[in-house]
């Protein structure tokens, strides 16, 4: 019973290995969307990076620590907000938008 579980592992590991290493053409070709990404990344800057990666509520609930204690349009122009969440109503959005 052992080896049976055994061969069936391996063989499943094997597959899902084997359907990586296959070659994507589209993945080996630059489309016009990878350079524009490209070129947008290479204009933030680190901090600006990173700020994309902050997550925060519309009740101003932060993923991170806030350690700047700024208001949230404040972290919004300054780049350090990547998402805002649990924003409702449109006055809220176009608020947030702007």
């Amino acid at each position: 019973m052992k080896l049976k579980k055994r061969m069936t592992l391996w063989l499943l590991c094997w597959c899902v290995f084997a359907q990586g290493a296959t070659p994507n053409k589209e993945k080996s070709s630059t489309t016009e969307k990878d350079i524009f990404i490209d070129n947008l990344l290479d204009k933030m800057t680190l901090d600006e990076k990173i700020g994309q990666l902050y997550q925060c509520s519309g009740q101003g609930n932060f993923t991170g620590p806030d350690t700047l204690h700024l208001s949230i349009d404040d972290y919004i122009r300054q780049g350090k907000i990547g998402t805002m969440l649990n924003v409702t109503g449109i006055k809220n959005i176009k608020n947030i938008n702007h």
